[in-house]
């Protein structure tokens, strides 16, 4: 567990734990193995406290614009930790799953998209991609497609009634800046704060789609990030109509406002796509997935562009901050390589090698032409060592001496 990180109702912190001598690990072994055997969590384990945060994007006065994250009781997120190891074991994921997957992450969905875009750009062929909008996607699982996805991914019944036990008679509080509500229970969607969440949210979600994806490069995953992408109009309207289906058919729904699509390429033409209502999708020239703008045109002249206009921005956040005397300089630097340098290495590795790759024979490079030359000389760069051997060799330059 990290430092620093926020308690739950009850006021035990993660620091806590992690300081505690012999005994205090022995009593929470203790606790831990209880549970594990009454498949029972404590009274104090089910109360959790939620914190809503602002998106920073629509309303602020709309509820639907703030996600909220749960503060749980660090020895349950210990439990959670076990429990997840327990599941990555037993449950394999499919490759286009992005989000949440050991030596997979956010640079490799974003290097496979721009891959697709310029090899279709590369042949000048138009490319279709939508990218789907999962409407609430934690908060509107059912728990029973939780537990129904464990069961068909061959999960011990064991696990599957510990999981139950997280979310049995558990409630809530939420804290707002004028005070704590009452507590209240709910029935339905994932612990949003959780560390097992993600991975049950994967294991549904790959469960569920098994019947409607065409996997890597024609879908990817980072969680409930969905981007579907097809050589042509029909086949795109297919696969997203697919989709649609296959993930109302289980309690989860697809955003119609807010999935949009975008056809990349010479041409770029204007595409009707439309929902399984008859309500058509937004086309728009540019899209943001993943934090990565991809536009109609292709290249990265876009994104480079939108990065340098997000670095700006930042930086006039942080100008105060820095330029304030009172706050020692230490902090300042940390602050600068952890908020700005870091981000704009992290997008430089997204970048794209801009242009196309010429048609026929590479180029010849200098390095080429001297393997080639040492190749019939049979010498190697060991032989430069040697420098009587090499001299002769050199001035010989004759293959035929060999």
């Amino acid at each position: 567990m990290k430092k620093r990180k926020a308690a739950g109702c009850f006021g035990v912190r993660a620091d806590m734990i992690k300081v505690l001598e012999e005994s205090g690990v022995n009593i929470m072994v203790d606790i831990i193995g209880t549970v594990w055997e009454e498949e029972e969590m404590p009274e104090d384990w089910k109360q959790s406290e939620i914190v809503p945060i602002y998106k920073q994007k629509g309303d602020p006065l709309d509820c639907g614009n703030y996600r909220g994250i749960k503060m749980l009781e660090h020895g349950m997120k210990i439990l959670e930790k076990i429990i997840e190891g327990r599941l990555r074991k037993t449950v394999e994921i499919d490759p286009m799953q992005f989000g949440f997957m050991p030596g997979r992450g956010t640079t490799d969905a974003i290097f496979t998209s721009q891959q697709i875009q310029e090899k279709h750009q590369e042949k000048k062929v138009e490319l279709f991609t939508t990218f789907v909008d999962l409407e609430k996607a934690y908060d509107r699982v059912p728990r029973d497609l939780v537990y129904w996805s464990l069961r068909k991914r061959k999960v011990p019944e064991k696990l599957i009634r510990l999981v139950k036990a997280t979310y049995k008679k558990a409630t809530i509080v939420v804290r707002t800046a004028h005070g704590k509500t009452g507590q209240f229970e709910i029935e339905v969607g994932l612990h949003q704060g959780s560390g097992l969440s993600p991975f049950l949210f994967t294991i549904v979600l790959d469960t569920i789609s098994a019947e409607c994806r065409n996997g890597l490069p024609w879908e990817l995953l980072f969680a409930d990030d969905l981007a579907i992408i097809a050589d042509s109009e029909e086949e795109l309207q297919r696969r997203w109509l697919k989709w649609q289906i296959g993930l109302e058919s289980k309690g989860l729904k697809a955003n119609t406002e807010k999935t949009e699509l975008m056809v990349s390429g010479r041409n770029r033409t204007k595409v009707n796509i439309k929902d399984k209502e008859g309500r058509e999708l937004n086309q728009v020239d540019q899209f943001k997935y993943l934090g990565v703008t991809f536009s109609e045109e292709g290249g990265s002249e876009t994104a480079v562009r939108a990065r340098v206009k997000a670095a700006w921005q930042k930086w006039r956040e942080l100008g105060p901050v820095i330029a304030d005397k009172k706050i020692p300089t230490k902090f300042k630097t940390k602050l600068y390589t952890t908020v700005e340098q870091e981000s704009n290495l992290r997008q430089v590795m997204d970048m794209e090698v801009p242009e196309r790759r010429p048609r026929g024979r590479p180029r010849g490079r200098w390095h080429d032409l001297v393997d080639r030359d040492m190749r019939e000389l049979r010498v190697v760069p060991e032989d430069a060592d040697d420098r009587d051997f090499w001299r002769r060799r050199i001035r010989t330059a004759d293959p035929s001496l060999g």
